[in-house]
C-alpha cells in the first residue's frame, strides 16, 4: 500500500496500491467490501487524494498517468491524463476549489476538475520544471499556492509556485540538506514545511519551516531520515515523523 486518503466526513476511503481501491461507508460507518476499483490506472499507484466532498479523487501512477475519478450512484468514472516521460510521485487537492497539483520526475503540473473532464484531459497551465526529481507536492485551499520537494542525488530543493492569470509561476526555491521526502502547507499558504533525510542506512535528516516568501523560520536536525510532515489547516501546529522513532510537534513562532 503506497497511499491512503479520506473524505472530510470519513465516508470515502481511497487506497493506492497495485490499483486504486475505493471504499464507501454504510450509514453505520462500516465500509462496503469488496471495494470499487477505478480503472485506469493499472500500474502501481504512488499517491491518492480525496476531495473533502468525497465525490471525486485524484491519483497518479508510475507509468505517467494522472487520473480523476468521480463517484456517483455507487459507480466510478475515470478521466486520465498521460505523460509517459514522467514518473509521477505525488498528488494534492485544494480543499476549497477544484484545483489539484501533481508532481513527478522534474515537473509540477496544475490541473482542475474541469480541465480533467475535457476531451482530452489537460493541465490548466504548462508544466513547470524543478531542479530535481519531485517527491511530494502540496497545495493551498484556493489552489493559488503550490510547493514541491525534489531529490537532487544527495541533496534537495523546496520549490514554491503561484497561480497567476492561468499560469503556474515559480516563486522561489530553497536548498535542502538531504534528499527530501515531504512538504506541507496550511490552508492559506502562510507556512511551508519540509522534511528530508539520507537513505535509511545513512545518518542525517532535517525538518524545516518557511513562510510564504521563502524566509526560513527555523529548522531541526535529526539523527535519521525524516518522512512525513504536515501543517495543520489553521497553521497553528506542525506534526512530523522520523526514522529515529519519534513523532515531533512544532508551533510556528508567531503563534
Amino acid at each position: 500500500m503506497n497511499s491512503v486518503a479520506l473524505s472530510a466526513d470519513g465516508k470515502v476511503l481511497a487506497a493506492g496500491a497495485d490499483q486504486l481501491y475505493i471504499f464507501l461507508a454504510e450509514a453505520d460507518g462500516t465500509f462496503v467490501a469488496p471495494p470499487l476499483i477505478a480503472s485506469p490506472p493499472t500500474n502501481p499507484v504512488n499517491s491518492v487524494a480525496v476531495d473533502p466532498s468525497g465525490t471525486w479523487m485524484v491519483s497518479c501512477d508510475q507509468a505517467g498517468n494522472v487520473c480523476l475519478s468521480t463517484i456517483a450512484s455507487g459507480g466510478i468514472q475515470t478521466f486520465a491524463f498521460s505523460d509517459p516521460s514522467v514518473h509521477f510521485h505525488s498528488v494534492a487537492i485544494a480543499r476549497s476549489s477544484d484545483f489539484f497539483a501533481a508532481g513527478g520526475s522534474h515537473f509540477v503540473y496544475l490541473f482542475s476538475k474541469t480541465s480533467m473532464m475535457q476531451s482530452p484531459p489537460v493541465p490548466v497551465a504548462p508544466r513547470q520544471q524543478t531542479s530535481g526529481s519531485v517527491r511530494w507536492v502540496a497545495i493551498s485551499d484556493s489552489g493559488a499556492f503550490i510547493t514541491a520537494v525534489s531529490n537532487n542525488q544527495t541533496t534537495g530543493v523546496l520549490t514554491a509556485f503561484g497561480r497567476e492569470m492561468g499560469s503556474l509561476i515559480k516563486a522561489w526555491e530553497k536548498p535542502l540538506n538531504f534528499k527530501p521526502n515531504g512538504t506541507s502547507i496550511d490552508s492559506t499558504g502562510t507556512f511551508v514545511a519540509a522534511a528530508d533525510g539520507f537513505d535509511a542506512d545513512q545518518p542525517g535528516g532535517t525538518f524545516y519551516l518557511f513562510d510564504s516568501f521563502g524566509t526560513k523560520i527555523g529548522d531541526l536536525g535529526t539523527a535519521k531520515m525524516n518522512w512525513p510532515i504536515a501543517v495543520s489547516a489553521d497553521g497553528t501546529g506542525v506534526a512530523a515523523g522520523s526514522d529515529d522513532g519519534y513523532v515531533y510537534f512544532f508551533v510556528p513562532q508567531d503563534q
